[in-house]
């Protein structure tokens, strides 16, 4: 057996790993960095860059992890080995966090074209439901109020306006926002077609009939850009960064604990407490499954406590 000195940090990837002394079973055998490495490029070309950064942090605590406890070569890794780094993350992950990284380890097998059957045993652990942090009907109006008393002539305001209304009538993610290109907007019809998404499928949404004057006005502003909303402040489109910029203002000025994923989870939740069907709300949040769909029909504490009083009335006064 053959023993060399590797240097993580001239191989792909990966540079922040210190250079130690590792033994090779064979010249040509795989080094589960490499099949991290090659899974990462393939995600890379397929997949956003969210999603590259999202399996880039997963893959490297297992690569951490395998370092750690000596295991250096693809075939080093064994269903136990696999089991004892579930044993490991249970320590201070939740079931979620666990199912996310041995998914994703799975697909870096299949990206990388590896077969195994070393997750074939490998149960899906039990998760708990995940409840969202939630913004009233009655919120979503005094915010959505603020945001329409802007003046439009100063600074940045109507940039900041259409963040806030867009997001609270249409129900996209902020980078979906950010990338809504003029020419898929139709004001004739209120919707707008979604090209650049988290499932790189179109889709279109729809916005409320006093919002179109704003998106008019976006629409006949002259920019260097293809899209429909501008920081006239920088000259640009906006980014992932304004959004946040614009709701740590509506924080700070309304006195309310909202950031804009609220928004969506909100929009999906409002709609189907109020009967919509799961099959529309799906299309409009852009859900590949419909269990994802599903995890918004929680019913709020308010609509329980409502039908408690009114279909178990023992007291008048309830």
């Amino acid at each position: 057996m053959k023993t060399t000195s590797f240097d993580y940090n001239n191989y792909g990837l990966f540079r922040n790993i210190a250079t130690f002394n590792i033994k090779i079973k064979g010249e040509n055998e795989m080094k589960i960095i490499d099949l991290i490495n090659k899974a990462l490029f393939a995600i890379k070309l397929e997949w956003k860059q969210d999603t590259y950064k999202h399996y880039k942090l997963h893959l490297e605590h297992f690569l951490r992890w395998s370092n750690t406890n000596g295991l250096i070569l693809v075939s080093d890794v064994t269903e136990n080995q696999i089991i004892d780094y579930i044993a490991y993350m249970k320590l201070t992950c939740s079931n979620r966090t666990l199912n996310i990284r041995i998914g994703n380890l799975k697909r870096a097998y299949r990206y990388a074209k590896v077969n195994t059957n070393i997750f074939d045993n490998i149960p899906h652990f039990t998760e708990a439901r995940k409840t969202f942090e939630m913004v009233t009907v009655s919120e979503l109006k005094r915010i959505r109020e603020y945001a329409f008393n802007l003046k439009d002539d100063y600074y940045n305001n109507l940039t900041q306006k259409a963040i806030i209304i867009l997001l609270i009538d249409t129900g996209v993610r902020r980078r979906e926002l950010c990338f809504i290109e003029k020419k898929n907007v139709n004001l004739e019809e209120r919707t707008i077609k979604l090209t650049s998404t988290k499932t790189s499928d179109d889709r279109i949404v729809h916005f409320k009939k006093r919002t179109s004057d704003i998106v008019k006005k976006l629409l006949e502003t002259k920019t260097n850009h293809k899209y429909l909303i501008h920081n006239y402040y920088k000259n640009r489109a906006i980014n992932v960064d304004d959004v946040t910029y614009t709701f740590k203002k509506v924080k700070r000025e309304l006195k309310t604990d909202v950031h804009p994923h609220m928004i969506r989870h909100s929009f999906a939740s409002i709609m189907l407490e109020n009967d919509a069907q799961l099959k529309v709300v799906m299309d409009l949040m852009g859900h590949k499954n419909i269990e994802t769909t599903e995890r918004y029909t929680h019913v709020s504490k308010k609509r329980i406590k409502n039908t408690y009083n009114e279909t178990y009335n023992l007291d008048e006064e309830d």
